[in-house]
């Protein structure tokens, strides 16, 4: 149930933004590889932004919690994140990771 927010900020150059939506689908591969999940699992959404010029480009990642979903893990899913949208956009990436509460998290689909 991997949900991935992507801001990426309106006052990006059109190819970097173009550059996020064609990362998409190899960062969704990625994620799904990493959390041993389905395609259909993962959630992610380019949200417009708009920050200030110096800021990174924000990726927020909320997961629920597995046993072999271990610090070291996410860590490194994180890092592969980044990098994938960094070489996207060729700009700074700044990763967010949460892992959720599943006794207070509620779903509805």
């Amino acid at each position: 149930m991997p949900n991935i927010k992507i801001y990426v900020d309106q006052g990006l150059p059109e190819d970097a933004q173009l550059g996020v939506r064609e990362a998409l689908v190899p960062l969704r591969e990625i994620i799904c590889r990493a959390l041993k999940v389905e395609s259909a699992a993962c959630q992610l959404a380019i949200l417009p932004a708009y920050g200030m010029a110096d800021q990174p480009v924000n990726v927020e990642v909320a997961i629920l919690p597995k046993p072999d979903r271990t610090r070291p893990v996410l860590s490194d899913l994180a890092e592969k994140i980044q990098k994938s949208i960094a070489d996207a956009v060729n700009r700074p990436v700044a990763v967010r990771l949460s892992v959720l509460d599943p006794a207070t998290y509620i779903s509805l689909k």
